[in-house]
């Protein structure tokens, strides 16, 4: 499988582990070789009490919480955050034809984020072919003492939609990109049900094992 057809797939499960019914739950995802994340849900003794483990080459995530609620929103954090190193070390292509929407919309980013630290030219800008034609995705220029960044997508939040940052300094425009991005990543994968991923994460230091 495409890099981008495994985001979809990992985006439609996490979908469904919504329900109670999904657990337990165990699955193997290959972005590229060598990049497999492996999530896995189970219950414990006591009452709605569950383990959730995220694994990719950096290591293993284990949470254990009480309430299958809470289960999404942690796994989607956990998920994101294990994409995310992915995508920022390795290659994956998006389809030049951008047909898997925000799956393409996500990797293209990165990669746009990718060329700026190989070549800091400025200003940078990075242009797409969709379906619908020739289409702006991703700018850096300058203005003034600062830096403007727009990315603009039109899946990832389900709309049209325009994000801007405004940096202070030309050396943090990698990070501060990676960071907009990871909550990118974050918001495309989350369901619509559920309401935080933030919060969630906010608790994840008293749940990890």
């Amino acid at each position: 499988m495409l890099s981008c057809e495994v985001l979809e797939a990992l985006r439609t499960d996490l979908k469904e582990l919504i329900k109670p019914n999904s657990v337990p739950f165990e699955k193997k995802y290959r972005l590229t070789p060598g990049a497999d994340i492996e999530i896995s849900i189970s219950e414990l003794d006591g009452p709605e009490s569950y383990r959730i483990m995220v694994e990719s080459a950096s290591g293993l995530l284990e949470a254990k919480i009480v309430g299958h609620r809470r289960v999404p929103a942690l796994l989607v954090g956990l998920t994101s955050q294990k994409v995310s190193e992915y995508v920022v070390e390795r290659e994956m292509p998006s389809c030049a034809s951008m047909i898997h929407g925000g799956a393409d919309e996500i990797l293209v980013l990165y990669d746009c984020v990718k060329r700026f630290k190989l070549e800091p030219t400025l200003p940078f800008s990075t242009v797409i072919q969709t379906p619908k034609g020739e289409r702006r995705i991703f700018s850096i220029g300058k203005e003034g003492n600062r830096y403007r960044l727009e990315m603009i997508t039109s899946h990832i939040y389900g709309e049209s939609m325009k994000t801007i940052g405004d940096i202070g300094d030309e050396a943090l425009i990698p990070e501060q990109c990676y960071a907009l991005l990871g909550r990118m990543l974050g918001e495309w994968l989350r369901p619509e049900s559920v309401k935080s991923v933030k919060f969630a994460l906010s608790d994840l230091e008293g749940s990890l094992l």
